[in-house]
């Protein structure tokens, strides 16, 4: 698939909210992807606050939301221990 396949369609991208993340939601909104971003909250120890990632990624105009994964990544561990 190339880009030009993906203008007028939406397009759900996971993101950190790092250079990375904001360069791939830019390059597909301004390319005409409808683009909607989504960002985990698994309690990351590196994460101070997860909603930093939501204000990171506002500048690229694609919405980002946040999923609350926590109690999945919880279970997820205490499976596999």
């Amino acid at each position: 698939m190339k880009l030009a396949d993906l203008k007028g369609r939406k397009a759900g991208i996971c993101v950190s909210g790092g250079l990375d993340s904001r360069t791939v939601a830019k390059t597909l909104v301004e390319s005409g992807v409808d683009v909607v971003c989504f960002t985990a909250d698994l309690a990351q120890p590196d994460e101070a606050d997860i909603n930093d990632v939501v204000e990171k990624m506002a500048p690229c105009g694609a919405p980002t939301f946040v999923v609350d994964l926590k109690q999945e990544m919880a279970e997820a561990c205490f499976e596999v221990i």
